[in-house]
């Protein structure tokens, strides 16, 4: 065709003009390092998908464990600040999630799969991780229904969900419906993970498809927005966290009043009215009409006693009758619907810092570590109960030979 063009070019112009042709094909090379950097960015973003769906499970089993077997409520009742044990398991789980972490930046790098950014955004993921795994354990009750629902969730959102959008950014009929769903999930820190390596994989057949200039890795629409969501996480879960503590969202429970009109007796109605008459620094303890509603369900009806100084006092009364619930409201496990109660003059829902200080515990069911002996028992809620070093070891001893527990 060469040879042609050029006789056409002379015959019609003269003998005097000329022109060479040079090919200058794209190196092969190139083309194959971009397709391999593809390849192996699906190939990476699947496996942390797996990976990164399974850290969190050993996290939330933990709490749900502890949640259920009463053992939170009664570190709280023995004398734990809240603040020291989210604090304590913040730091134990932050450094249990960075190993398996380092192992997968170093296993990146060993296996020459190294991707631009891929280490920042592992970084980021445990600091994102563990207060949205914190958020998300107050969702459940069941340790097993909550570690199911982790392992899911994080590999189908987090690990599957990128490829899809990223595969939808690149098809140029779904271009501009990927652009906008991939970021409808990054709340999950799972996602933010793995859509931002792969993003960096395909950065560059991304902008092929689009006849742009290839973005850097750390610009806004790579790995940039999943960067910066995953330090804003940190912060957006912690918060909602203190939320929870904090109590902020019980406003928004709010059941039914369910109202129950009987005729009391006549020494449970002088009790109320003594319990009313009485100043709740004479009394021990004071519960004035407690009452709580479980949806339309009425466990504890206005509910009244008090409880002189040296009293020895108990419950009775069928399963169901409020027996559990009753002591539930009195240590603050949980909030009555309505009434109050007094320990030593300190109100239980608004002063329980100083109420819990009055009084020692024993749970309906067994609060105990699993993994801990009995002297390990003693020793922790000793350091709870801020008991002076030089008498920890004489009352464990006391305790141990008064329960024939002898070494």
């Amino acid at each position: 065709p060469h040879f042609m063009y050029q006789a056409i070019l002379r015959k019609s112009l003269g003998s005097s003009f000329n022109f060479k042709m040079v090919n200058d094909p794209m190196p092969i090379v190139q083309i194959l390092r971009d397709k391999n950097k593809a390849t192996s960015g699906f190939f990476v973003t699947f496996v942390l998908g797996i990976a990164l769906a399974l850290i969190p499970t050993s996290i939330i089993g933990f709490l749900l464990n502890e949640r259920a077997n009463a053992l939170v409520h009664q570190q709280i009742i023995s004398g734990m600040n809240k603040l020291s044990y989210w604090i304590s398991n913040f730091l134990f789980d932050i450094v249990k999630v960075f190993v398996p972490i380092l192992i997968a930046i170093i296993f990146l790098y060993v296996f020459n799969l190294s991707i631009d950014s891929a280490w920042l955004l592992l970084l980021l993921f445990p600091t994102a991780i563990v207060p949205y795994t914190y958020f998300t354990s107050f969702m459940f009750s069941n340790e097993t229904g909550a570690q199911n629902f982790t392992i899911i969730h994080h590999f189908l959102l987090g690990g599957m969900l990128p490829i899809v959008m990223q595969v939808l950014r690149i098809i140029e009929s779904t271009q501009k419906l990927g652009d906008g769903l991939v970021w409808v999930f990054r709340f999950l820190p799972t996602y933010n993970v793995c859509c931002g390596i792969l993003g960096v994989s395909l950065k560059d057949r991304i902008a092929t498809a689009r006849s742009e200039a290839t973005p850097e890795s750390l610009n806004f629409k790579v790995a940039g927005g999943d960067v910066m969501f995953l330090v804003l996480e940190f912060f957006f879960y912690l918060f909602l966290l203190i939320c929870i503590e904090r109590g902020w969202f019980r406003c928004c429970k709010k059941g039914k009043d369910v109202h129950l009109d009987i005729e009391l007796d006549d020494d449970v109605a002088r009790e109320q009215k003594r319990v009313e008459d009485t100043p709740s620094d004479q009394l021990a303890v004071k519960a004035c009409t407690l009452k709580k509603v479980y949806g339309s369900n009425l466990a504890v009806n206005n509910i009244s006693f008090g409880l002189e100084f040296g009293d020895c006092f108990a419950l009775l009364g069928v399963n169901g009758a409020g027996k559990t619930t009753t002591f539930k409201m009195l240590t603050n496990e949980i909030v009555p619907t309505h009434g109050q109660s007094f320990i030593v003059n300190y109100n239980v829902k608004s002063q329980f810092a100083d109420a819990r200080k009055q009084i020692g515990y024993c749970p309906q069911f067994d609060a105990i570590f699993n993994l801990m002996t009995v002297r390990e028992h003693l020793e922790f809620y000793c350091k709870i109960k801020k008991i002076p070093k030089d008498l920890v070891e004489p009352l464990i001893k006391e305790q141990l030979e008064s329960m024939d527990l002898k070494m």
